[in-house]
């Protein structure tokens, strides 16, 4: 049985742009790892148009799409809808309001696991999901 997993923003951009840490460390191998484990039935993903909207507003739906199409057809992806409800309920939470509320998302959605670069930015109270980088998995 797969694991439910959300993905930070940061998580997408490192696979699809190929990006790499300051230090060099290849963070678009390790969130392609992360990819290859979903498509190998190890972990199933949380995509939120939340995510759409990150993504559409920082690289375009374009390079976004072949991933979802593959995605979906592999049964790996698992939908969830913000509401305005959420975005208030994310403002109250935290000042970094975006973060907040992927991890509402998250919840509502079941994940055990929200894999992020900025594990900092997700320490909320009483958050019952864990928190990990895409090389801790």
């Amino acid at each position: 049985m797969s694991t439910l997993i959300y993905l930070d923003t940061n998580i997408y951009l490192d696979f699809l742009l190929d990006r790499s840490g300051r230090d060099g460390k290849p963070f678009g191998e390790i969130a392609e790892k992360v990819f290859d484990r979903v498509l190998a039935c190890e972990f199933d993903v949380v995509w939120s148009d939340w995510i759409i909207y990150e993504l559409d507003r920082t690289i375009g739906l374009e390079k976004l799409s072949m991933m979802y199409t593959i995605l979906k057809a592999k049964h790996k992806i698992i939908r969830i809808n913000y509401s305005p409800e959420d975005i208030e309920a994310a403002k109250r939470r935290s000042p970094h309001f975006q973060d907040a509320l992927h991890a509402i998302l998250a919840e509502r959605a079941g994940a055990k696991i929200i894999v992020t670069r900025n594990i900092y930015d997700f320490i909320f109270p009483n958050l019952p999901i864990k928190i990990k980088r895409p090389e801790d998995l």
